[in-house]
């Protein structure tokens, strides 16, 4: 009769113990539903977007430049002439 009551005793507490563990993948955030999830990274969607815009800021910029240029200045960007004087 002991040896049984101590398979059993054991059996609880080896029973105990691997509910006690917490599943690994509980704890790993990669491998969570999408709905647990809190951290808000921007999608690629978002970035291609945010990319978009600040290309045609620069762009818009860089047209407001040349539409302010002179005649003289826009040949000076042409013919490769330094502008003003050279050490």
């Amino acid at each position: 009769m002991k040896p049984v009551i101590l398979k059993l005793i054991f059996a609880t507490i080896a029973a105990t113990a691997l509910a006690a563990v917490p599943n690994i993948d509980a704890h790993d955030p990669y491998l969570q539903p999408a709905a647990q999830n809190t951290t808000s990274e921007p999608t690629s969607a978002e970035i291609i977007a945010a990319k978009d815009l600040q290309a045609e800021a620069e762009a818009a910029a860089a047209v407001k430049q040349y539409e302010e240029m002179t005649d003289y200045e826009i040949m000076r960007g042409v013919v490769y002439e330094p502008a003003g004087e050279q050490p």
